[in-house]
């Protein structure tokens, strides 16, 4: 099982250019799940706003 992957970067320190990299990096990651996983994460994630939004 791969569950973690060592990696050794620079981590941005300007908080605005960090956030905007993480909001790349989930994108990218997004479209290497399949279809069926991409729906599966949508349902949760509306799951999760629906329960902040209450």
């Amino acid at each position: 099982m791969d569950l973690f992957k060592p990696t050794i970067g620079i981590e941005l320190t300007n908080k605005y250019d960090k956030e905007k990299q993480d909001l790349i990096q989930a994108m990218n990651s997004i479209r290497e799940l399949s279809q069926q996983e991409q729906q599966k994460l949508f349902t949760e994630l509306l799951g999760r706003l629906g329960l902040l939004l209450c």
